[in-house]
C-alpha cells in the first residue's frame, strides 16, 4: 500500500483536491435559487466521470476479468489531442459561466465576509470547473472509442414508420378527445382565432398558421355548423404533423441499423413524456414550427448520409426550410445561418451544389413571401419592438433602476412610450408588459424613422452600465440557460375575446387521472423538463460531435442551436418550453447520431 500511494502520490493529491472543491462547491449549489435537481445530476455524472478518468486509468481496479471495467479502462486510456484539450477548455469555462451567471443573486448579491468572497468567487467558480473537466474529458475519451452496435435490419422502414407513427398519434389522439376536447387554447391562439374570423390578419403570430386555423375552423363551421369541431380538426392536424415528425426519427436511428432496444426507448420517450402530449393538443404556432425544424434536420441528415429516396430527402428539406422561414420571424435567420454554415462547413464538396442551392433559393423565396406578398395581402407585418426584447428590456432595467440617465435620452425614451410608464410596467423575468404596451399606445414609427439615434443611445447607456445589462439579459433569459422548472404546468384554456361557445367533452376519470400523472411527473421527473439542463446536455452533444470532427454530425445540430441561440439572445419572456421545443424533440436523436458510426452507409457529404 505505501509502495502504491508513494507511486501515485500526485494522483492522491488530486483526488484529495477535487474531493475538496466538490464539497464546498454541493454546499454553495445546495444555496442557489435554480433547480438543485439538475445541479446534483451533474455532480453525479462528474463523480462517474471522475472514476472513469482517474481510478480505472490508475488501475485501482486491476485483477479483474468483468468485461465492463476492462473496456471501460480501454477507453479511459485514449489518448487526448491538443484540438480536444482546447475544446474541454472553452466548454468547462462556458458551463462556469453559465452556472455562475444564472446564480447571480447568490455569488454576487450577497457578499458581506471574507469566507464569502472566497468562496463565491474563487472555491466555487474553481469546483465548478473541475467538475464539468472531469465529466467533458471523460466525453471526450468516450467519443473518440465508443459507438452504438449496429444490428441488421428485419422490418422494412416503410413499416417502422407507419406503426410509429400510428401508435404515436393515436396516443396524443385519444388524449386530445378525453382530456383536452376540443383543444387547449392559449392566448397567442385567442388572437390568431380572432383573425381568422374577423379576416384581419397580423404576422405577429405567423399569418400563414393563421389561414390553416381558419382552414379547419371553416370547414368546421360549414361541415358541421360548429367551431369547435373546426378547433378540434386543427389540433388533430398538429397531432399527425407532430407524431410523423416523431416516427421519422425512430425510422432513421432504424434506417442506421440501431438496436431495437433504443428504437423502443426513442418511442416510449416520445409518448410518455408530457410536454409532447401538451404541446400536440395546444393551439400553438410553435408546434407546427417545431415539426418543421424536425423534418428540416432530420431530411437534411438523411441527405448528407444518402439514407433513402434521396431526391425525397431534398424535396421534403426545402419545403420545410420555407416552413421554417414562414412559422416565426425568428425561423429565416435559422436558414441564413444553416445557409452559411453549409457552404463554409462543405465549402469543397461538389456533391452537395443542388442542397446548397435549394436553400438560398427558399431564402429569396422567403423574403419575397413575407415582404411584397403580405404587402399586397395587407397583412400586417411583425413589429420592431418585437425583434428587439432583450436591448429594450436591458435600458429598461436602467430606467428602472434611476439610474443616471440624460434629459436628452430620457427624452427620446419618451418619444416613444413614457418614461415613468416604463418604470411601472417593468418585469425583470418578462418584457411582454411593456411590449403590449408600446405595440397598443406608444409611437413606433417614431422608433423606426430615428433607429439610428435608439442604436447610439443603447450603446451609451451600455457602456455606462454594462453589469444591469448583464443581469437584465440574465433575468430574462437565464430559464433557457440554467436549469430551472418548467412553466409548461401554466398552460390553460383561456377564453376567447368575442362571442364564440367552446364546446367541452365530459370525462372527468380521465381527465383526472392525466392531470395526476402530469402533476406527479413534474414532482418527481421534473428535472427532464427543466429547458435549461436540456439545453446543458445539447452542448454537451455538439461538443462530443466536435471532437468526433464529423462535418455531417456538426451540420445536423446547427438548426436546433440556432434556434436556442435565438431564443436566448432576444427572448420576450422567461422559460416557456415551447420556444425550445425544438431541442426536447431532437436531442434524443442527437445524442444517438454523436456515437452512431454506421459504415455500411455511404455518406455523400464526406466524399470530398
Amino acid at each position: 500500500m505505501k509502495k502504491w500511494l508513494k507511486n501515485n502520490l500526485s494522483f492522491v493529491i488530486y483526488a484529495l483536491f477535487y474531493c475538496f472543491l466538490l464539497t464546498c462547491t454541493c454546499l454553495v449549489f445546495t444555496k442557489m435559487t435554480s433547480y438543485l435537481p439538475a445541479y446534483i445530476l451533474i455532480i453525479v455524472f462528474s463523480v462517474i466521470s471522475f472514476i472513469f478518468n482517474n481510478l480505472f486509468y490508475k488501475n485501482i481496479f486491476f485483477n479483474t476479468k468483468n468485461k465492463v471495467i476492462i473496456k471501460l479502462k480501454n477507453i479511459t486510456k485514449t489518448k487526448l489531442e491538443k484540438y480536444d484539450w482546447i475544446l474541454i477548455l472553452i466548454f468547462a469555462l462556458l458551463f462556469t459561466f453559465l452556472i455562475i451567471l444564472g446564480n447571480y443573486h447568490t455569488t454576487f448579491e450577497k457578499i458581506n465576509t471574507l469566507n464569502i468572497i472566497l468562496i463565491n468567487f474563487i472555491i466555487a467558480p474553481f469546483g465548478v470547473f473541475l467538475i464539468w473537466e472531469e465529466i467533458l474529458r471523460f466525453l471526450a475519451k468516450l467519443a473518440k472509442s465508443f459507438t452504438i452496435k449496429e444490428k441488421d435490419k428485419k422490418f422494412s422502414s416503410q413499416k417502422i414508420l407507419l406503426i410509429s407513427w400510428a401508435v404515436i398519434s393515436t396516443i396524443f389522439l385519444l388524449n386530445l378527445i378525453f382530456v383536452n376536447y376540443p383543444g387547449i387554447i392559449n392566448g397567442d391562439a385567442t388572437k390568431q382565432i380572432n383573425q381568422a374570423l374577423k379576416n384581419s390578419y397580423s404576422n405577429h403570430y405567423s399569418f400563414w398558421i393563421t389561414l390553416i386555423m381558419k382552414f379547419f375552423l371553416e370547414c368546421g363551421n360549414l361541415i358541421f355548423s360548429n367551431y369547435s369541431i373546426g378547433i378540434f380538426m386543427y389540433c388533430a392536424f398538429q397531432v399527425f404533423i407532430l407524431s410523423l415528425s416523431f416516427a421519422l426519427i425512430i425510422t432513421t436511428v432504424y434506417q442506421l441499423n440501431l438496436n431495437k432496444v433504443l428504437i423502443i426507448i426513442l418511442g416510449l420517450w416520445f409518448c410518455i413524456m408530457p410536454y409532447h402530449t401538451i404541446m400536440s393538443n395546444t393551439m400553438y404556432t410553435d408546434t407546427l414550427f417545431t415539426a418543421s425544424i424536425i423534418f428540416f434536420t432530420i431530411f437534411c441528415f438523411r441527405y448528407l448520409k444518402n439514407i433513402g429516396n434521396q431526391k425525397l430527402n431534398l424535396i421534403f428539406s426545402i419545403i420545410s426550410a420555407l416552413c421554417i422561414c414562414l412559422f416565426r420571424p425568428n425561423g429565416i435567420y435559422v436558414i441564413i445561418l444553416c445557409a452559411i454554415f453549409l457552404l463554409i462547413i462543405f465549402l469543397k464538396n461538389k456533391n452537395l451544389k443542388l442542397l446548397k442551392f435549394s436553400i438560398w433559393a427558399v431564402l429569396i423565396a422567403a423574403l419575397i413571401i413575407q415582404n411584397p406578398v403580405l404587402d399586397v395581402l395587407n397583412v400586417e407585418k411583425t413589429d420592431i419592438i418585437n425583434h428587439i426584447s432583450v436591448p429594450a428590456q436591458q435600458v429598461s432595467k436602467v430606467l428602472t433602476e434611476n439610474k443616471d440617465l440624460t434629459q436628452e435620452q430620457i427624452d427620446l425614451i419618451d418619444n416613444v412610450v413614457p418614461a415613468e410608464k416604463i418604470k411601472n410596467l417593468f418585469n425583470r423575468d418578462n418584457f411582454d408588459n411593456i411590449k403590449f404596451y408600446v405595440r397598443d399606445h406608444g409611437n413606433q414609427q417614431f422608433l423606426n424613422e430615428n433607429l439610428a439615434q435608439f442604436i447610439m443611445l443603447y450603446i451609451n447607456i451600455g457602456l455606462k452600465h454594462p453589469f444591469e445589462y448583464v443581469i437584465a439579459w440574465a433575468d430574462l433569459t437565464k430559464d433557457y440557460w440554467s436549469p430551472y422548472k418548467d412553466q409548461m404546468s401554466n398552460i390553460q384554456k383561456e377564453f376567447l375575446g368575442f362571442d364564440l361557445k367552446i364546446d367541452t367533452l365530459n370525462f372527468k376519470d380521465i381527465s383526472t387521472a392525466w392531470n395526476l400523472y402530469n402533476i406527479n411527473f413534474s414532482n418527481y421527473l421534473g428535472v427532464f423538463q427543466s429547458i435549461g439542463l436540456h439545453f446543458w446536455f445539447l452542448l454537451l452533444a455538439f461538443f462530443i460531435a466536435l471532437i468526433k470532427k464529423d462535418k455531417i454530425l456538426i451540420f445536423t445540430f446547427l438548426p436546433c442551436l440556432f434556434v436556442a441561440f435565438s431564443i436566448i439572445i432576444a427572448s420576450p419572456v422567461q422559460g416557456e418550453i415551447r420556444y425550445m421545443y425544438a431541442m426536447f424533440c431532437l436531442l434524443p436523436f442527437l445524442w444517438t447520431a454523436v456515437f452512431c458510426n454506421n459504415r455500411k452507409i455511404k455518406e455523400i457529404a464526406n466524399n470530398e
